[in-house]
């Protein structure tokens, strides 16, 4: 269905049928929009969906949808798209929030797909979801007050993606993630923390973080930081050369972790601190730049072999608890 002529407000979108195609030319329309289970909206290049006075959020997906090549205002302490259950694929959307909002796109219990989006703006979450069923972000450009991507209790995919800090959480947050995968993406000046994984199990990729930075008291700035954890890494870049202004790159707490192929490098003190029963295995990956690679509580297990050292003093350092 191409609509040349239509009102294209809120009670309109609330009128289009299940499994309705919509076809949205150029222009700036008013939401908020619901819309029902099924709808595909392909938007046409100018199309721009502003939030409305009071909106919770912009556009709001009940079921089952596809959006593709929408800009999406983010209502002020909303979000710019909301979606419950069902299953959900959103296309080269653009999203902006000129006023503190909580979140660009917010998942609830549904099966969400994100790629080819942009997310910018004042928003504390690009990407927030909870419980959902899987939610899968790529090839997309994302910001955030607090995370990029926060994800409680789902299963997530983050491929390919650039993340441009600083964040006060992480750039990528996942508590509680039975299965999370990511891969191929770039993170910016992250600050405070670049990954975070909290009673979590994921694999990381050929990912790159960078932009790190210790509070007063030395702590935090970690690339990846991982509490009660399983994770495997394979080519992956952590850190900064050249600088001495962070945490350790690698936090591992109550952890078990394999690197395979990772370089690890720029660190105040030391570039990775093992603690609290926490187990490393390492092959094949380089230790740079840094007082101490490695930092090993008693009680955690992990040792130089697999490393290679270039312009780390000391090697290994054994703590008491």
């Amino acid at each position: 269905m191409s609509l040349a002529v239509a009102s294209f407000d809120a009670p309109w979108a609330a009128s289009l049928a299940p499994d309705s195609e919509v076809e949205l030319p150029a222009g700036t329309y008013a939401g908020p929009w619901k819309l029902a289970p099924g709808v595909h909206l392909t938007a046409g290049p100018g199309a721009i969906l502003k939030s409305g006075a009071g909106a919770d959020a912009t556009l709001t997906l009940a079921g089952d949808g596809r959006v593709e090549g929408l800009t999406i205002e983010v209502p002020p302490g909303g979000y710019g798209v909301r979606i419950g259950g069902g299953k959900a694929v959103l296309v080269g959307v653009h999203l902006k929030a000129g006023r503190a909002a909580k979140a660009a796109i917010y998942v609830g219990h549904g099966e969400v797909t994100i790629t080819r989006a942009q997310i910018e703006g004042l928003v504390d979450y690009g990407v927030l979801a909870e419980e959902a069923q899987r939610l899968t972000v790529s090839d997309t450009s994302l910001r955030g007050r607090r995370a990029g991507v926060a994800a409680v209790s789902s299963p997530t995919v983050i491929d390919g993606c650039t993340f441009v800090g600083p964040f006060s959480e992480a750039a990528i947050s996942l508590i509680h993630s039975p299965e999370a995968h990511l891969a191929r993406n770039v993170l910016s000046s992250v600050k405070t923390m670049g990954i975070k994984l909290i009673n979590s199990t994921a694999t990381l990729s050929r990912n790159r973080v960078t932009g790190g930075r210790a509070d007063a008291q030395g702590l935090e700035g970690n690339s990846l930081y991982a509490d009660n954890s399983h994770l495997t890494l394979a080519s992956d870049q952590l850190g900064d050369p050249g600088t001495a202004a962070q945490g350790p790159i690698v936090m591992l707490l109550h952890s078990t972790a394999r690197l395979d192929g990772v370089l690890i490098q720029g660190a105040l003190q030391s570039l990775i601190y093992v603690a609290d029963g926490s187990a490393l295995t390492v092959s094949d990956s380089e230790l740079r730049g840094a007082p101490v690679g490695l930092a090993v509580e008693e009680g955690s297990s992990a040792s130089e072999a697999g490393f290679r050292f270039v312009s780390v003093t000391r090697h290994l350092m054994r703590l008491a608890q």
